[in-house]
């Protein structure tokens, strides 16, 4: 029995069962997922170890204190946000991370290895 087409992008096997029909972006094209959660997501630990001593800074002051926090640690927590948000909104910094993400799946598409999987076995 041949599939038959169905609305949405789905086929109906011979089965009788439906296989969606996953079209995934090649070479540098992105989906939405990726552009918006997991590139942000590399983006974000990246900067976290560039601002690593501004970060320590802020976890010091903001260590043993509850409330008083928001007050003492005001100075802190303002360098850690700027040396953050420059990152994020360096333009060379966001390609860096995207050319990184595509790396790895080009890498997992290759060979059907994770990363986290890889550093598991090392």
């Amino acid at each position: 029995m041949a599939a038959e087409k169905e609305k949405g992008g789905r086929e109906r096997g011979g089965d009788g069962s439906f296989n969606e029909i996953v079209k995934y972006p090649k070479g540098d094209d992105l989906r939405v997922v990726e552009k918006d959660v997991l590139i942000p997501k590399i983006m974000r630990e990246k900067a976290m170890k560039r601002c690593s001593a501004e970060v320590k800074e802020f976890e010091d002051c903001m260590r043993g204190r509850t409330i008083s926090a928001v007050w003492a640690c005001q100075k802190t927590n303002k360098q850690m946000q700027d040396c953050l948000t420059a990152l994020f909104k360096n333009e060379e910094f966001q390609e860096e991370c995207k050319r990184e993400y595509l790396q790895k799946r080009e890498e997992y598409r290759r060979t059907g290895i994770k990363q986290k999987d890889i550093k598991m076995s090392n």
